[in-house]
């Protein structure tokens, strides 16, 4: 089992190290937390795709800190969603 960690900003001049710290304080290493910069209006997050569709596996762990998005089962506005299991 491996636990990935998802991050991301909507803007170029937002910082992303916030949360790199939450989920790596969390346990997730760091090679494998993926960040992405996208709008949260936009629809296209190729990062989050990628990381839902090709890289998990049975009892993988994706931790998705503050988070929102109705394509991962359990999202929620605030707060990650360690815990929730592909």
């Amino acid at each position: 089992m491996t636990l990935y960690g998802y991050a991301r900003v909507s803007t170029e001049e937002q910082s992303l190290q916030r949360q790199l710290d939450a989920l790596q304080s969390r346990g997730v290493d760091q090679q494998n937390i993926y960040p992405e910069k996208a709008s949260g209006t936009s629809e296209r997050r190729p990062v989050l795709d990628y990381l839902l569709t090709e890289l998990l596996n049975a009892g993988d762990t994706p931790d998705l800190h503050r988070f929102s998005d109705p394509r991962v089962p359990g999202h929620r506005a605030h707060g990650g969603c360690g815990g929730r299991r592909r």
